[in-house]
C-alpha cells in the first residue's frame, strides 16, 4: 500500500500515570473462528512505508514500526472486522523507555483520521486504552496506568484486546489490565501503532498475530 498513517495525538503527560478506572463490566467472551493468522513472513497485505525517521512494514519475519515523531504511527492490514479477539506478540528494542506502542481496532484507513481504538503499553510498564478520533486526537477511555504484568525495556509482551459490540478489554501477559464501555465505533481494520517523544526513538516489532471471532458467553 505504501503509505505511513499519524495520529496527532501527542504523548503530552505520558509520565503523568493515573489509576485506572475501567468498568470491571464482567463481559464474558470466547474465542471462535480463527479469522487470521499471521507470522509475516511475506508482506502482502499490510501498509508499508517509509519517511525520514519513520517506518512501517514486514521485515525480517515481523511487522516492524520504527518512529522518530510523537505523532502515532499507524500501519494496518487490508480486511475489515466486527466483533473480534486480537492477540500479538510486541518487542521494543529503542533505548528510550518514554513511549507507546500497541494493537488497533475498528480504524479508518484515511490518512488524516485516526478513528478505531488503540491498546496501548509503554517501556516503562504503563498502559492505556484510548479512543482515536477523526480530528487526529486520541481520548483516553483508560488514563495511563501502571501494571507490573507488563515487562519493561526490551521485554517481550504478548497482548490481547476485545473488541466485541461497545465492550472493550486489554490484556497483557495473561492479566486483564483495564475495560470499558464504547460505541462509537462498530468495525474497521487492525493493525499496529507506535509513538515516542520528541528526540527519541521507537522501534517495535510485532509477531504472530492472531484473530477471532468474539464470541459472547453467558
Amino acid at each position: 500500500m505504501g503509505r505511513i498513517l499519524l495520529a496527532l495525538g501527542l504523548l503530552l503527560g505520558l509520565t503523568l500515570f493515573i489509576p485506572a478506572c475501567g468498568t470491571r463490566s464482567q463481559a464474558v467472551y470466547t474465542a471462535g473462528d480463527l479469522l487470521l493468522e499471521e507470522d509475516f513472513e511475506q508482506g502482502f497485505g499490510w501498509d508499508e512505508g517509509e519517511s525520514g525517521g519513520v517506518l512501517i512494514g514486514v521485515d525480517r519475519g515481523a511487522y516492524r514500526i520504527r518512529s522518530d515523531v510523537s505523532q502515532y504511527t499507524r500501519g494496518y492490514g487490508s480486511q475489515t472486522y466486527t466483533d473480534v479477539i486480537i492477540e500479538a506478540e510486541m518487542v521494543q528494542s529503542a533505548a528510550d523507555q518514554v513511549n507507546a506502542y500497541g494493537i488497533v481496532c475498528r480504524a479508518s484507513s484515511s490518512q488524516s483520521s485516526a478513528n478505531g481504538y488503540y491498546f496501548l503499553i509503554s517501556s516503562d510498564g504503563a498502559y492505556s486504552i484510548r479512543r482515536g478520533e477523526s480530528s487526529g486526537e486520541l481520548a483516553a477511555l483508560i488514563p495511563w496506568a501502571r501494571s507490573g504484568a507488563i515487562r519493561t525495556g526490551a521485554g517481550v509482551n504478548r497482548m490481547r484486546v476485545i473488541c466485541a459490540g461497545d465492550y472493550l478489554a486489554l490484556v497483557v501477559n495473561d492479566r486483564l489490565l483495564a475495560d470499558r464501555r464504547d460505541s462509537t465505533y462498530a468495525s474497521g481494520y487492525i493493525g499496529f501503532a507506535a509513538a515516542t517523544r520528541e528526540g527519541t526513538t521507537v522501534e517495535v516489532a510485532f509477531d504472530d498475530l492472531r484473530v477471532w471471532e468474539a464470541v459472547a458467553g453467558e
